[in-house]
């Protein structure tokens, strides 16, 4: 999400984010969003060679309920009659 006064975009790439900033290669302001968006780029494939599936049964914690076929819900509850 880009903001600038009266004025807010989503952005995708850093192309649309750098058009939308306008700010020129030479200038330090520019210089540092360019660093500041490789910085990002960089984290994100550091970051997506790690991640696991979220849903994926074989992994512990997981929220798929495929993985939790073992445990029963109700054996830790008693009935009323």
């Amino acid at each position: 999400m880009c903001w600038r006064p009266d004025v807010s975009i989503f952005c995708q790439t850093n192309k649309e984010v750098l058009r939308f900033a306008a700010w020129p290669v030479k200038t330090p302001t520019g210089d540092a969003l360019r660093e500041w968006l490789a910085s990002l780029g960089a984290a994100d494939q550091q970051k997506g060679a790690s991640v696991a599936p979220v849903g994926d049964a074989q992994v512990e914690g997981s929220f798929d309920p495929l993985a939790h076929q073992d445990e029963d819900p109700t054996a830790a509850t008693r009935m009323i009659t």
